[in-house]
């Protein structure tokens, strides 16, 4: 009875040390970096990432690329399409998220060309213009692209509240 009052005691610290450790963990986790931005600068985000614009209360996640259909580098493509960035934005302190799509063909440095066809390149969201700048990398033949590799920059006007 001993052996098994020992066992289960050394059960309950291992829990709860592991308990303790992950509730005390200050690690970020990809897709939990944050980083600060100033309205009408660009700011760069990688996938998962969130931006707090300056002087505002407004957030902005880059949450996804769900279709990225640019032709790749090293073959010929007899149609592309648009790269799609779907953002998730606030400004009420993270209450009222709500999802920002915004595509666009580019150049292979990634440059948004805001006069291609079916380029959405900003979106208003209450008093702000949210406006995509460029989507990298590049889709290449040769080598795919992990979600997580993406970044894109944007760039952000508006009112300072």
């Amino acid at each position: 009875m001993t052996m098994m009052n020992n066992t289960l005691a050394t059960c309950a610290a291992l829990l709860l040390s592991w308990l303790f450790l992950a509730a005390c963990s200050t690690s970020i986790p990809f897709g939990q970096a944050t980083q600060q931005a100033q309205l009408g600068e660009p700011f760069a985000l990688r996938t998962g990432q969130t931006a707090y614009l300056n002087d505002t209360s407004l957030q902005i996640v880059f949450a996804s690329i769900p279709a990225d259909g640019r032709c790749p580098t090293n073959i010929d493509c007899a149609e592309t399409a648009p790269v799609q960035v779907v953002l998730e934005v606030d400004d009420t302190g993270g209450s009222e998220w709500q999802e920002v799509r915004l595509q666009a063909h580019t150049t292979q440095d990634g440059a948004v060309i805001p006069t291609a066809p079916g380029t959405v390149v900003s979106e208003r969201y209450g008093g702000y213009e949210i406006a995509l700048v460029s989507v990298t990398p590049y889709p290449d033949a040769e080598q795919s692209t992990d979600e997580r590799d993406y970044r894109i920059e944007l760039i952000v006007s508006g009112e300072a509240r």
